[in-house]
């Protein structure tokens, strides 16, 4: 318990629930009611902005705690939403090497929340457009690289060697016809989960380890969030 309340763990399955509760209310056949009317929105409409709202509301509270609390690291490695994940980063990037290098395409089922809550990492030329390359690089709340290909298949390549101390940063965004790969290799290390999709780097560079490494390919409906296996000290 954490000062009279539920325990993080317990307070993420209440988020969960109502995060499912609103999913709910888009399926198929709520879909016709959100058309607006002479009358204004439907009730539906209604109910799915309110919990909306409160999702997002108690969603600021859940990553607030885990600032407090100081765990934000576990969670992040057990963090399988995009956009949870994102908020995790936001509260940790002034200590750590964050770095993103898209694998062959974004992701078609990317909402523009997420995009957004990315972009703000500092990630601002990120491309979701399919096949448009990019790798990107924040440090010290810093943006070391901020790169997208100019063209559609273009793969990007990035060296980063003078701008942190003792750290050789070599990164690759490649589309499926020309390489299919997500390189972030750091120090000779490649710590790319390497799927499809959006894959983050979280690097400790003052104790020199890995604290985080997950992708997300978010191209299908399934939305598949795979992490790396990481040994933890």
């Amino acid at each position: 318990m954490w000062g009279g309340y539920p325990s993080l763990e317990e307070e993420k399955a209440d988020l969960n629930k109502l995060r499912a509760q609103y999913e709910r209310i888009i399926d198929e056949k709520y879909k016709p009611y959100f058309v607006k009317t002479i009358n204004g929105y439907s009730q539906y409409k209604t109910m799915y902005e309110n919990l909306a709202e409160s999702y997002s509301k108690r969603s600021d509270y859940f990553y607030n705690r885990i600032f407090v609390e100081n765990s934000q690291d576990e969670f992040l490695r057990q963090e399988s939403d995009l956009l949870r994940y994102v908020k995790i980063l936001e509260q940790i990037k002034s200590k750590y090497l964050i770095v993103l290098a898209v694998k062959d395409t974004a992701g078609n089922c990317l909402t523009t929340a997420e995009v957004n809550a990315v972009k703000a990492l500092g990630f601002t030329k990120l491309n979701t457009k399919p096949q448009n390359m990019y790798v990107g690089v924040t440090f010290n709340k810093k943006v070391l690289c901020d790169k997208c290909g100019e063209e559609r298949w273009q793969p990007v390549e990035v060296m980063i060697n003078d701008q942190i101390e003792s750290m050789d940063i070599k990164l690759s965004s490649m589309a499926w016809q020309h390489g299919n790969k997500a390189e972030i290799i750091i120090n000779g290390t490649d710590y790319a989960v390497n799927i499809r999709g959006l894959n983050f780097v979280v690097f400790d560079t003052e104790n020199n380890k890995l604290i985080d490494s997950a992708a997300f390919d978010y191209h299908s409906p399934n939305r598949v969030c795979r992490h790396k296996l990481i040994e933890i000290d």
